[in-house]
């Protein structure tokens, strides 16, 4: 898992797939009263079907956010 606060999103890794949630759609306002979950949220999926994601790092270099991640693709007939 890996914040990237400055847009607001939520990077995780499961199943090997990338998936980015909004944070705003998690916590919509600093009152913890309206902190209530309707439904799923819905992710952004970040990584090809094809492609399995293992790392995942967000980090800046000379003020620039940079993100890194390691994924590895398969071919079916090698399955």
């Amino acid at each position: 898992m890996a914040v990237v606060a400055d847009f607001g999103w939520v990077l995780v890794v499961q199943g090997g797939k990338l998936a980015a949630f909004n944070l705003n759609e998690m916590i919509p306002t600093s009152d913890t009263s309206t902190w209530l979950m309707v439904g799923k949220l819905q992710a952004v999926k970040m990584s090809p079907a094809d492609h399995n994601v293992s790392f995942v790092r967000i980090g800046y270099t000379k003020d620039r956010l940079m993100g890194t991640s390691i994924t590895s693709s398969f071919d079916k007939a090698d399955r």
